[in-house]
């Protein structure tokens, strides 16, 4: 159908009770504005205040970034843009700026937790795991009992443990996960654990340098149990014609 137009409403059901304001959809109920689509079994809707409360396979679609939503129950203010998601799983696409010779994703980033706020474009999410791979068994995943997302722009994870193929390997009191559409940003990397060889058990650790678009440096620290440190330092840069 044709968009909604700004400060409209369009509601549906295949069931409608309406008294004064107050509006109770039932089965297939949907409320859709300009910016945002609330599907779910059943909603009780009031018109004077905007605020819908919607229960059972809720779907929540925001259609300006594309995210999406589900849901078992959903209180929503279309006035003021936030709301509450209990037993809540989303995604957002990815916004990335591909350059030639980086390594990108166009996956979506999923996030799952015991439930969420929204308040305007930003996310607080409880008890929940972030990840860009496909669920279920994720290939890596972040686990925390609260994250701070702005979908397009960053994830901070509070107290959380980074998974790899299930296995615990880092812990971190604050974790920033960039969701932005610079694809390279300068930090601390992921510290790593060889097996032992002849030169020992082997601990690494390093940091990366987004120094421009053009050029970026990644400095490795290793140490070896049998040999002491190893350190590896790596520069790329895309010159000018000149």
């Amino acid at each position: 159908h044709d968009p909604v137009p700004a400060g409209e409403y369009l509601i549906k059901a295949e069931k409608q009770e309406v008294e004064g304001a107050f509006y109770r959809l039932r089965g297939n109920a949907s409320i859709e504005s300009s910016e945002f689509l609330i599907e779910a079994d059943e909603i009780d809707y009031n018109e004077d205040t905007a605020i819908a409360e919607a229960r059972g396979h809720v779907h929540f679609l925001n259609f300006a970034r594309g995210e999406e939503l589900w849901a078992e129950r959903v209180e929503y203010s279309f006035n003021e843009k936030r709301g509450n998601f209990y037993t809540v799983r989303g995604s957002a696409p990815a916004k990335i700026d591909p350059r030639p010779g980086i390594l990108t994703t166009g996956n979506p980033f999923l996030f799952q937790g015991d439930w969420a706020e929204k308040i305007d474009d930003r996310y607080l999410l409880y008890r929940g795991m972030l990840t860009n791979c496909t669920l279920p068994g994720p290939a890596w995943r972040l686990d925390a009992p609260k994250f701070d997302i702005i979908p397009g722009d960053r994830a901070l994870a509070y107290k959380s443990i980074f998974k790899l193929r299930g296995i615990p390997l880092l812990y971190s009191p604050v974790f920033y996960n960039p969701l932005s559409n610079e694809p390279r940003r300068s930090g601390f990397l992921t510290p790593t654990v060889g097996t032992p060889t002849r030169r020992g058990l082997m601990l690494g650790a390093g940091y990366y340098w987004a120094i421009n678009r053009s050029y970026d440096a990644t400095y490795r620290a290793q140490y070896f149990t049998q040999r002491g440190f190893a350190h590896t330092v790596d520069f790329r840069g895309k010159p000018t014609q000149k």
